[in-house]
């Protein structure tokens, strides 16, 4: 765990931020539906390491993933714009289903996640072709 300041964040926080990016890649080069698929083994990847962390990992994707699907399929605008949208829709929303239901309301831990996951999830914006 990482503490700055009164924000706090496991240090994966960073690459979990980068695959709602990532996810939109997929989306785009495979489809809207097909992505679902990449979704599902993460769960399931998710649940060799823990089977409490991989439940709470499966419902903070089934809302946050759908939210950031649906952002980034129906707001117009090029890609660059959709994946900042998109991840600013479905990443807070990650934060709040994933670290209560493992760690209880902790608001540090809520709100670093979220913003780290949201720095992560800029780091795949400069490899956005429109």
């Amino acid at each position: 765990i990482i503490e700055i300041g009164p924000l706090m964040f496991p240090a994966g926080a960073l690459v979990v931020g980068a695959t709602f990016s990532l996810r939109d890649f997929v989306q785009r080069r495979f489809g809207k539906w097909k992505c679902w698929y990449w979704t599902g083994a993460a769960a399931v990847l998710s649940a060799i390491f823990s089977l409490d962390v991989a439940l709470a990992s499966v419902a903070a994707f089934l809302v946050s993933e759908a939210v950031d699907w649906a952002v980034f399929t129906y707001v117009g605008g090029d890609f660059r714009r959709r994946i900042v949208l998109s991840n600013l829709a479905g990443i807070p929303l990650d934060s709040l289903v994933f670290v209560p239901l493992v760690f209880g309301w902790f608001w540090p831990a809520i709100i670093g996640q979220a913003f780290v996951k949201f720095i992560g999830s800029l780091a795949a914006v400069p490899f956005a072709r429109k």
